[in-house]
């Protein structure tokens, strides 16, 4: 229930597999991967956990969060010219508010936006 920032990944846009990443002011990680099957139902699992290097820190506007993500966690490697989907969202609980980068949010990779590695 902290204000946290969240990455929504879809390293490999022909499967259906999403890792959702969120990180709060004190540095704690919440990840999981969602995983859809062929009718677009998904089941979220919890149990995965990433391997991270976080840094957070506070100062007097605000907080900043640094997150490293090693390509071997997610299970890919990434080549030139490789394309994912990707979404962010910034919740600020504290005012019951959030910010997303495409919106509606949702799990669906169907609906992120794209990062192409070049």
């Amino acid at each position: 229930m902290d204000d946290c920032v969240g990455l929504f990944l879809a390293p490999d846009r022909g499967d259906t597999t999403v890792f959702q990443i969120y990180v709060n002011a004190e540095g704690v990680v919440f990840d999981q991967s969602i995983v859809f099957d062929e009718n677009m139902r998904y089941r979220t699992d919890p149990s995965w956990n990433g391997q991270y290097e976080v840094v957070a820190a506070r100062g007097d506007e605000g907080w900043a969060v640094e997150i490293k993500i090693p390509f071997r966690e997610l299970g890919v490697d990434v080549a030139r010219g490789h394309t994912w989907g990707l979404n962010f969202r910034r919740k600020q609980q504290r005012v019951r508010g959030a910010a997303d980068w495409q919106v509606p949010i949702d799990y669906d990779p169907r609906t992120f936006g794209k990062i192409r590695f070049e």
